[in-house]
């Protein structure tokens, strides 16, 4: 598996040509800024849905324009991002036409590659890509699957590019990503009980978010064999992070997380997959 940790912002971007996306909602916003927050960057055709979105990126963003139909997306475009949700991708893309030269990106949820294939034929270069919201500040991860020298080098700068080995790793860091919602139901619970002993609601959420950033920071530092030790870095032998992580521990809390995981994974592998309607014909 390939970490690019630290690209040059932009580099190679332009390699993607025209790029357009078929479905404007808060993730491709959040990609859109992304690109263009480093200055640069291919041109962009936004799909009109959702109308008031691409309306504000078109006007706000240099580069941007705002199409009238899907239909004009894709023959404007040398690299196709198809983000909608997956129950719309039939009629999203009914009636549309790919051409062979194009490359065709995919943020759809259980749409295989072979699936991919299919929807967009005569296109051959295909990839999934699994972006996170932050990525409009540079953070994150960002997933490529299969690698695409274009479309890796389109993320330069934008956050941390992961590349798996296998379509099944794909969907394992898909399942790691639910823990967004519970990672800040955890930092309000700890700011919730700072303002339940008196302190300022400013000063406590201040305090909880300012110490959670350094935490990540360190996490990003110590990868690998490294981060095994960082429990016990941050802890002092009966002290308080010791009680705390013990009692936790001890409560099933971390075991818990392991078990959401593996029952969200099973969940996922049976949810149907994003299939054409015409996929069983020879």
């Amino acid at each position: 598996m390939h970490n690019q940790t630290e690209p040059e912002a932009g580099q190679g971007r332009a390699d993607v040509g025209t790029l357009g996306f078929i479905g404007c909602g808060t993730l491709t916003e959040a990609v859109v800024r992304a690109i263009r927050r480093n200055g640069g960057g291919p041109p962009i055709l936004l799909s009109p849905r959702s109308e008031s979105l691409s309306v504000r990126l078109a006007a706000e963003l240099p580069g941007i324009t705002r199409a009238a139909s899907n239909a004009d997306v894709i023959a404007g475009s040398q690299t196709v991002v198809l983000a909608m949700r997956p129950q719309q991708i039939d009629q999203a893309l009914d009636g549309l036409r790919f051409s062979a030269g194009q490359t065709i990106v995919s943020f759809v949820a259980k749409l295989s590659i072979d699936e991919l294939r299919r929807r967009v034929a005569p296109a051959r270069e295909v990839c999934r890509v699994i972006p996170l919201t932050m990525i409009a500040d540079g953070k994150g991860p960002i997933v490529v699957f299969p690698r695409v020298d274009a479309v890796a080098r389109l993320f330069d700068g934008c956050g941390l590019v992961i590349e798996p080995e296998t379509e099944e790793q794909v969907m394992a860091f898909g399942c790691a990503s639910a823990v967004m919602s519970t990672y800040f139901q955890f930092q309000n619970t700890v700011v919730d009980w700072l303002e339940a002993r008196g302190v300022d609601p400013a000063a406590a959420s201040g305090y909880v978010a300012s110490m959670l950033d350094g935490l990540a920071a360190t996490g990003m530092a110590n990868q690998g064999a490294a981060r095994l030790a960082l429990p016990e870095l941050h802890e002092t032998k009966g002290g308080l992070n010791e009680h705390c992580r013990r009692d936790l521990a001890a409560s099933g809390w971390f075991a818990a997380i392991t078990a959401a995981l593996d029952a969200l994974d099973r969940k996922v592998s049976l949810l149907p997959e994003a299939k054409s309607p015409d996929a069983s014909r020879p």
